[in-house]
């Protein structure tokens, strides 16, 4: 073990001149290339994949989104048409939709293909605001390019930043919100345009995906308001003053988020299923319980297994963390790693019930993890042996292979076409026999956007949930609006409709004529 005075005169993280000064530091940067391109690797081989390989029913509303600004233009009331009339049932803000969508429109790619590519793109674009947080806070470039082979070879980020969905740029924007607001902690001027830059990003991260930007912007708050009381105390009421009023910022993005729910909420009620999803309405589902927090499958599952374990190389990667937090004797840099692990667990604790249901949530926080884990690493680099990191830097990487190939790769690339799925065979039936300017109304699916998505048809699917769940057979008009119903579409499940509604349904609102092709019962009205 170092003594005090081998620490002091330990080499800084910084590099000294060329990115390829020591045979180490020429390892570290080769290192992070091959990870960059096995992942670019990695979407090239499943970036033709229908979006149906996990979550479909998560992709597919996003995609939905983005094939209906297509077809019908932009709004910020914008339709997701799977819950029935007026279609606009918005969560998110759809930047990342307008983005696929405006792409679509100049781009001869399928739609799918354009979105696992731009989210791609956000997973890879957030290494920009890494490394000028790695810059401010005086990390170092080998840090820097530890994270990125651990970043982008974490089978969390491998597997979801090639998806059809928002993870990817939520966590840019709430990266991005993070290296922007650092000058806030440390400058005694700040330009008017860093202000911008810190409101844009903070808001864009909160309004994107609030579950992922609230802690975020709760750490940065707690933070500002840390160093106005130790200047307080200090009896620097100049400094106090400007912490705190810099704190009071951040109240900016969160009544842009705060005004950016109400309005979706306003527009959700206009919907008669979407109003069982505003925010008031799912306060158990977002935050959960008490129980949970301590529950197995949150502790073992969600924490350990989906994160420490797949993520972090499991016992490996604690201990070297573990080394880190003991020996690391710098305030600062013990400092920083408490806020990295701040911002770690605090979406786990706060929205607990989301992150034990979806696999997919953890891409919010592990990143925090993996920036924590490179610190610990190049540590262990400067402060034992080249060798003792290389052999534990290569491990984790190993691990991360083995879990990504383990547990994603099979998915990933697994073959999925109309004849062995159920919702493109569907769909493929509805695209050729159904109106196209007329709705569908689905049982049996919940509501996935799914089938809406791959039939191009505005739809209510109608979810097992629903307590008016034979309403839209009986009050269709209730429902579509003046939009007719061209196909009813009834899959088999553990809740049906009675047999006895849909012949009501068929007899009254017809003609239908059932037609084959799928496992699901389908009937289909004549063409317009």
């Amino acid at each position: 073990m170092p003594t005090p005075a081998e620490r002091a005169r330990a080499p800084s993280s910084r590099f000294s001149g060329s990115l390829f000064a020591t045979p180490l530091d020429r390892f570290i940067v080769c290192t992070a290339g091959v990870a960059l391109v096995a992942a670019v690797l990695v979407l090239a081989a499943t970036v033709s994949q229908p979006i149906l390989e996990s979550y479909g029913f998560r992709q597919a509303q996003t995609a939905l989104t983005a094939y209906w600004f297509t077809r019908e233009g932009y709004a910020l009331a914008y339709q997701t048409p799977v819950l029935g009339y007026p279609w606009a049932v918005p969560f998110e803000l759809p930047l990342f939709q307008a983005i696929v969508a405006g792409i679509a429109s100049f781009v001869p790619y399928p739609l799918d293909q354009i979105g696992r590519t731009v989210s791609f793109g956000f997973f890879l674009a957030t290494l920009g605001p890494v490394a000028v947080i790695c810059r401010e806070l005086r990390l170092g470039r080998r840090v820097f390019f530890v994270f990125a082979s651990l970043y982008l070879l974490s089978p969390q980020y491998l597997f979801w930043g090639r998806t059809f969905m928002i993870e990817a740029a939520a966590t840019f924007f709430c990266v991005a919100a993070i290296a922007s607001a650092l000058p806030l902690f440390g400058r005694a001027s700040i330009s008017f345009w860093r202000y911008i830059a810190v409101l844009a990003l903070s808001s864009l991260a909160m309004t994107l995906k609030v579950t992922s930007g609230l802690p975020v912007l709760g750490m940065l708050g707690t933070v500002l308001a840390m160093l106005a009381l130790f200047s307080w105390r200090e009896r620097d009421a100049v400094r106090a003053r400007t912490f705190l009023l810099r704190g009071v910022l951040l109240a900016v993005p969160l009544a842009v988020s705060l005004v950016w729910t109400h309005f979706t909420d306003v527009v959700k009620m206009q919907n008669e299923v979407g109003r069982l999803l505003t925010a008031a309405a799912l306060p158990d589902w977002t935050i959960g319980t008490l129980r949970q927090r301590f529950s197995r499958v949150f502790l073992s599952d969600v924490i350990w297994h989906r994160s420490l374990n797949t993520n972090a190389a499991g016992v490996l990667g604690m201990a070297v963390i573990g080394f880190f937090l003991i020996d690391e004797t710098r305030a600062a840099r013990r400092s920083i790693a408490l806020c990295l692990v701040a911002l770690f667990l605090l979406p786990l604790l706060v929205f607990t019930n989301l992150h034990i249901v979806h696999t997919y949530y953890q891409t919010a926080n592990v990143i925090y993890l993996l920036l924590l884990l490179a610190l610990a690493l190049v540590f262990l680099a400067e402060h034992t042996s080249p060798r003792l990191f290389t052999l534990a830097f290569v491990l984790v990487l190993a691990s991360h292979v083995g879990q990504f190939h383990r547990q994603h790769w099979r998915v990933a690339h697994q073959r999925i076409t109309v004849e062995n799925n159920l919702v493109l065979a569907t769909a493929k039936v509805l695209r050729e026999q159904s109106p196209a300017g007329k709705a569908i109304l689905i049982y049996g699916l919940d509501w996935s956007s799914e089938l809406p998505y791959y039939a191009q048809r505005k739809a209510l699917a109608v979810p097992d949930w629903y307590p008016k769940y034979e309403d839209p057979l009986t009050v269709p008009e209730r429902y579509f609006g003046a939009t007719s119903v061209g196909a009813l579409v009834v899959c088999a499940s553990t809740k049906q409709p009675p047999e006895n509604a849909i012949q009501r349904f068929l007899a009254s609102f017809g003609p239908f004529r059932e037609v084959s092709g799928s496992p699901c019962r389908i009937f289909v009205s004549p063409p317009m």
